[in-house]
């Protein structure tokens, strides 16, 4: 209840205030989102990119949309963390779309049959209200006209990744994850998508849970690394 509240204040409190840029705190004229017009054009030139993961040879292939530190003068990290934690829920319309052009020109959606993301475990979402690579994941999905569906659960409450060593994070998300009894995966090319790649092991490890219940191709998909 009080997450709706916190999505419903948030979302009008955008027609009284003059708008500020989420990723680099300038005023946007007129109310036109959440990121202004010279983010998004250095968002969509930087271009999704290949997480390289030379000790991973045969993992899963990566992409992510921009750095998670500022860079250039825009800070995605910072706006993944406002809709994280403050609740700007119209924030994930803006990021998918965002993801879907930069995905469309590497032609990552013409072979897919399903979007999904990574899942909280139930004890985290109740706390946080929603899952955020879920409603980026869901709005991706109609955007690009790719069914959404929640494929995954987790077995864990893990850790924060960003918390833990390299090492600490392989063993954190091992074993995490299941997939639901009630999907079919057979033959299936999946976009698997998360808010951040830290190492990359939270997808790897999701991944091969897919791949193993019958998935033809897992493809990870992020905002940001």
């Amino acid at each position: 209840m009080v997450s709706h509240l916190t999505h419903i204040l948030t979302s009008l409190s955008g027609f009284f205030l003059s708008p500020i840029c989420v990723t680099c705190g300038n005023k946007i004229e007129g109310f036109t989102g959440y990121i202004c017009d010279s983010c998004r054009e250095k968002l969509l030139s930087f271009g999704l990119q290949k997480v390289i993961r030379p000790e991973k040879v045969g993992s899963s292939t990566f992409y992510y949309l921009y750095p998670y530190k500022p860079h250039n003068g825009v800070d995605l990290g910072g706006a993944v963390r406002t809709l994280k934690y403050n609740g700007h829920w119209r924030l994930a319309e803006e990021l998918a779309k965002l993801l879907f052009q930069s995905g469309q020109k590497r032609g990552l959606f013409d072979k897919t049959d399903i979007i999904t993301a990574i899942p909280l475990h139930p004890a985290r979402q109740r706390e946080r209200g929603f899952n955020q690579s879920e409603l980026i994941a869901c709005r991706l999905g109609k955007i690009a006209g790719i069914p959404f569906g929640n494929l995954l659960q987790r077995k864990r409450n893990t850790a924060q990744q960003a918390e833990l060593s390299a090492l600490s994070r392989e063993l954190n998300v091992k074993g995490a994850f299941t997939v639901l009894d009630t999907v079919d995966l057979t033959n299936k090319r999946i976009i698997l998508l998360d808010d951040q790649i830290t190492t990359g092991e939270t997808l790897d490890n999701a991944g091969v849970v897919l791949i193993t219940q019958g998935a033809a191709s897992v493809t990870g998909l992020s905002l940001t690394h």
